[in-house]
């Protein structure tokens, strides 16, 4: 087991929503690390939440949990099944979330909605149930640090209440009660009183809702990171397995090139099976879009077919950045029943190998498989590239390790490309990916922006 089984962030942008947060982890005895933020609202938001995920090493997930509006009629218990952006964006949780009575669409839009008839007005439009100002800012930022997410709502104001204007302005920028704003309004007009009343007592239900859904997320996150995290001691190679041939990336999504080429090189090599790590984070090229969870179950299901090939969540339930290095050694340690060990690579990777950690350590005990995979790559322009760097003993062993598949013209850059336009191009994305990767992305809504 991970040592450091890293963190779940949950955000509540008002201290209300954060006190209630925390009492509700503590009666609930919660077992994981879990960490509440009070991050407050309004124009800086964005900028709090990226500090809050940067400043922590390991993060497993972040939920966002408070109080929200209702402008449509809702049900006691809720379920954020998606969330809708301004411009008219569908974003479903990363998660499956907690089973509930009814699957719930909230939207985030810049400025409070306080009337009846802009309630059912944005209803109209949009077609969600809830109203906050804080989720299409949280759900991005969790999308591009590839975090799995979840939102835990409890309705603070039904659909047909009006709320008054002043209560724009009795909460701070960081989510504080201003309670001389509000005596002061009172003062001014005190026919805020029954309103404020009826505020507070549907907020104090919105609470106990809000909370419901949180420990009920946690619970089925938790369960979910405790099988990731368990997933590196029992790794899928079967006892029979003596060569191995292991293929890391981001699969970020997993295309026909990652699919196809990678059993090729096996077959090519009389290797006897495939393992494929997608990473967490890479020192060359920082974090992938899509979460560890989605890109492992794409790839999972496009090699469904393939009973030597399997994939293997051991960096990202370490989490953080991923050394080939670091990753090779506990494949050996935890798999001693393999003999042969080889690392796929592509050429433009081994253009690049001599800056790995430990590259030579890697070189001896893992030889590097290369890849050609363009009409452009050779194997003399790759020895050309490589020579500054490697003597000429080991550029023979480069030569070597130089396996020759079919050009697929294909990158995971184009592929989001394409499913980032609107609307997508089915036909041209059929040809790129594998029908379980597209099915999984389409059903997901995953990759809207490039």
């Amino acid at each position: 087991m991970d040592p450091n089984p890293g963190v779940i962030l949950i955000f509540c942008p008002l201290s209300v929503e954060a006190r209630a947060a925390r009492r509700a982890l503590k009666q609930a005895h919660a077992k994981r690390n879990i960490s509440v933020y009070q991050i407050g609202v309004g124009p800086n938001l964005a900028d709090r939440l990226r500090a809050a995920i940067d400043s922590h090493d390991n993060v497993r997930a972040v939920i966002l949990a408070g109080l929200a509006g209702a402008i449509a009629p809702t049900q006691s218990q809720l379920r954020i099944a998606e969330v809708i952006t301004p411009d008219g964006v569908h974003l479903p949780p990363l998660r499956d979330g907690t089973p509930t009575a009814r699957n719930t669409k909230l939207i985030g839009v810049d400025t409070p909605v306080l009337t009846p008839q802009a309630k059912r007005e944005l209803y109209v439009d949009s077609g969600a149930h809830l109203v906050d100002c804080e989720s299409h800012n949280f759900v991005p930022i969790a999308r591009a640090a590839s975090l799995p997410w979840a939102i835990a709502r409890g309705v603070s104001d039904a659909h047909d209440v009006n709320l008054p204007a002043q209560t724009i302005r009795w909460m701070s920028a960081h989510g504080n009660i201003r309670p001389m704003q509000v005596l002061f309004d009172i003062i001014r007009q005190p026919s805020l009183i029954p309103a404020l009343a009826r505020l507070k007592g549907s907020a104090d239900t919105g609470l106990t809702e809000m909370c419901r859904q949180l420990i009920a997320i946690i619970e089925a996150a938790s369960r979910t990171l405790e099988r990731m995290d368990e997933e590196p001691d029992s790794l899928p190679i079967p006892a029979a397995v003596r060569s191995v041939l292991v293929y890391g990336g981001a699969f970020d999504p997993p295309h026909i090139a990652h699919i196809q080429l990678p059993p090729q090189a096996r077959d090519a090599l009389n290797l006897d099976f495939a393992l494929y790590i997608p990473t967490a984070t890479t020192p060359l090229k920082g974090r992938a879009g899509a979460t560890g969870v989605d890109r492992i179950e794409m790839l999972k299901g496009a090699l469904a077919s393939d009973p030597r090939a399997a994939v293997s969540s051991i960096e990202l339930s370490r989490g953080g950045v991923s050394y080939t290095i670091d990753t090779l050694a506990a494949l050996r340690e935890r798999a001693p029943h393999v003999t042969t060990w080889r690392l796929l690579i592509g050429a433009d990777q081994a253009a690049k190998f001599h800056q790995w950690r430990d590259a030579a350590t890697i070189f001896k005990l893992v030889p590097p498989v290369v890849m050609l995979r363009s009409p452009d790559e050779s194997k003399e322009s790759l020895l050309g590239s490589l020579r500054p760097y490697w003597s000429e003993s080991e550029l023979s062993q480069w030569g070597q390790a130089i396996v020759e598949l079919p050009a697929i013209n294909v990158s995971s850059t184009k592929v989001r490309t394409l499913l980032a336009s609107d609307p997508p191009d089915i036909k041209a994305l059929s040809e790129l990916l594998a029908p379980e990767t597209l099915e999984y992305i389409t059903q997901r809504a995953l990759y809207k922006t490039a």
